[in-house]
C-alpha cells in the first residue's frame, strides 16, 4: 500500500510532466478561477511545496491570514521564472 508521501510524489511527476506539454502561450491563457492564468494556478499550486508546516505558518502570520496577499507575493517572487 502507498503511503501519502509516495502518492503525493507521484502526484506532482505526473503534474509536471503534464506542465512540460504545455505551449508557451498556453500558460498565459486564462484559467477556470477567474481572473487567473494557467501560470497563475502554477504558482499558486507548486509555491507551498517547499514550506514546512512551521514556515507556512509563519508566512501566513506575515500575510495576516490573508492568502489573497500570500498569493500575490509568490506571483510576484516567480514573475521572472520561466515555466521549464
Amino acid at each position: 500500500m502507498s503511503t501519502v508521501h509516495t502518492l503525493a510524489r507521484q502526484e506532482r511527476a505526473e503534474f509536471a510532466e503534464f506542465l512540460d506539454t504545455l505551449a508557451p502561450q498556453q500558460w498565459s491563457a486564462a484559467s477556470l478561477c477567474e481572473g487567473w492564468t494557467v501560470r497563475d494556478v502554477v504558482v499558486h499550486t507548486v509555491t507551498y511545496l517547499g514550506h514546512s508546516r512551521r514556515s507556512l505558518f509563519i508566512e501566513m502570520v506575515r500575510h495576516r491570514w490573508d492568502v489573497d496577499r500570500l498569493n500575490s507575493d509568490a506571483f510576484g517572487s516567480f514573475a521572472g521564472v520561466a515555466p521549464e
